[in-house]
């Protein structure tokens, strides 16, 4: 090993344990450096191919392969992973770049921005243009938020797992396990066929039928409305950013801490919003799950709800169908549904209680 080697390899119990999540792939070590983990899978995966810039690391890496007795599995290539990444097929790639030295740890909040040489948006935006199946390396105190946005920024979003990677008790690193729901596709497409021509005739006419006036209408009454206008940020804390609602949606929409705390609950999950009104649960399911699928009856409704996930950057992340619930619901597959059902008449909320299989908010 080299010096960089010493402090940048990844500790062996490690490497073993996220080879196994790979046995039998394709795998692309996208820099492979003294080879670690590139020894590890190829020990138990169909195929490696291990990529490092620096030659004396691929030299390093060879000789440490033929010491394992795996170097005949290995196809070694010296050369920047992002300029031969439209050359690349593979079933996972592994990406573990240079942390930017041992200064890592000084950070409380270690940022992908901070990788080298290149951040980590840009590396995983190029790595998920040869797979969504992605093994991320990564400090222990990097930022969890953003790679949450890395899953579910992506199209179509993907689950993601978050490992403490530890080694004599301590924890050394995190491995995020991001990959595709093969299942999700086939679920949506049955759910959307049938109202492909209605959500497209339902855009056309989009601004003639949105109810503009709302905002200054609840904003000048007295009353019980007016107490909606007052907590226009509780309700949407982007308010001000281009939200959109009908008169209805001001009283019915579930109020933006709460539906956090409720999309909580189904981090990384298949979601399906029965009633999916204005969008407030939905856009935080979008944040944290693994797909989302919003329903409701109004088409004036499923517009005003993808103009605020637009608002929230998370419109890419759902899936909105126009249509009854009831007559959906046979062919509807999930792990959590939302029923979060509007009366006429709403003056308090009831306390959110969880089952483990569905979520029900009820208002009265």
């Amino acid at each position: 090993m080299d010096e960089e080697g010493w402090y940048s390899v990844t500790p062996e119990e490690i490497a073993i344990k996220q080879a196994q999540r790979c046995r039998g792939k394709v795998v692309i070590d996208c820099f492979s450096g003294v080879g670690g983990n590139t020894i590890q899978f190829a020990k138990v995966c169909s195929s490696v191919v291990a990529i490092d810039i620096d030659p004396m690391k691929t030299a390093f890496a060879m000789n440490n392969a033929k010491v394992y007795g795996v170097a005949n599995r290995i196809d070694f290539v010296t050369g920047d992973f992002m300029q031969l990444a439209p050359c690349l097929k593979g079933d996972v790639l592994f990406l573990s770049p240079p942390w930017g030295g041992p200064t890592y740890s000084k950070v409380e909040s270690y940022k992908l921005d901070m990788l080298l040489p290149r951040d980590g948006y840009s590396l995983f935006q190029t790595a998920l243009s040869i797979t969504p199946n992605i093994i991320m390396f990564l400090p222990k105190n990097v930022d969890l938020a953003q790679l949450e946005e890395l899953a579910w920024l992506s199209s179509p979003p993907l689950t993601l797992e978050i490992e403490e990677s530890c080694v004599g008790g301590e924890i050394k690193a995190i491995t995020a396990y991001f990959k595709s729901n093969p299942t999700l596709s086939s679920r949506v497409d049955s759910l959307t066929h049938e109202s492909h021509n209605m959500t497209k005739s339902m855009k056309l006419k989009k601004r003639s039928r949105l109810k503009k006036g709302i905002k200054s209408t609840i904003k000048k009454e007295n009353g019980s409305s007016h107490k909606y206008w007052i907590q226009r940020y509780d309700l949407f804390s982007r308010y001000d950013q281009g939200i959109e609602m009908d008169e209805e949606g001001w009283y019915s929409v579930t109020p933006e801490v709460i539906a956090i705390k409720q999309a909580q609950r189904c981090r990384g999950k298949v979601v399906i919003d029965c009633f999916s009104g204005v969008g407030g649960n939905t856009i935080q399911f979008a944040k944290v799950c693994s797909s989302v699928v919003a329903i409701d009856i109004d088409p004036v409704k499923v517009e005003l709800a993808m103009n605020n996930a637009m608002v929230y950057g998370v419109a890419n992340c759902v899936d909105f169908v126009i249509g009854d619930f009831i007559q959906l619901a046979p062919s509807l597959k999930v792990i959590f549904l939302l029923l979060s059902i509007s009366f006429i008449y709403i003056s308090a909320f009831l306390t959110i209680s969880f089952d483990p299989f569905v979520v029900v908010a009820l208002m009265y």
